[in-house]
């Protein structure tokens, strides 16, 4: 997916391209919202309005206030909080809920989880067979997250780095630690 622009620019190409598949992404991630019994649909969208809104780079707001109109020009439901939420919906459901819990005394946790997420490695020079790179990353994602990650997205800001990075439908970041940028 070619994006192209300034930030707005970008996230709204975004959301218009991808609509269907970001209706998909936002549907598939429910099930972690509807698995914390202390939390619901409101609280992800109020969550997103005054946990993740405030602190992100004006540049930030303004990709994700994009796809929001994106999506909204392609005829889908789904508002900016819609997508504040779904691109925080790690974050919410993994840390802000426990540390919400823990505040409060209280559980919502429904089934045990495996410790630890991600790892990864990189081995180059005398540990691999001819010298070449070698690079492996393990995602600890569930299915219903991992299959969203789908798109190669080719990013050229109007100023910063062209970016190439895999992602998911309706997430500005990869959350699978892959990009590259002009840079590198």
């Amino acid at each position: 997916m070619h994006l192209q622009g300034a930030p707005a620019q970008i996230g709204f190409q975004h959301g218009y391209l991808l609509a269907r598949r970001s209706r998909i992404t936002f549907s598939s991630t429910r099930w972690k919202r509807r698995n914390t019994p202390s939390t619901n649909g409101a609280f992800f969208r109020d969550a997103a309005k005054t946990v993740l809104w405030p602190p992100p780079r004006r540049e930030y707001q303004q990709e994700l206030t994009g796809i929001a109109a994106g999506l909204k020009a392609h005829a889908s439901a789904l508002d900016l909080w819609d997508v504040v939420a779904l691109n925080g919906y790690i974050e919410l459901s993994d840390y802000y809920v426990p540390w919400l819990d823990a505040k409060r005394g209280t559980t919502s946790a429904n089934e045990p989880k495996a410790p630890g997420k991600c790892s990864a490695f990189i081995a180059t020079g005398s540990a691999t067979k001819g010298g070449k790179i070698v690079i492996a990353h393990n995602n600890w994602s569930s299915y219903a997250e991992g299959e969203r990650w789908t798109v190669v997205f080719d990013i050229v800001p109007s100023s910063g780095q062209h970016i190439l990075m895999d992602g998911m439908p309706g997430v500005i970041t990869s959350q699978d630690d892959f990009g590259v940028n002009a840079s590198a």
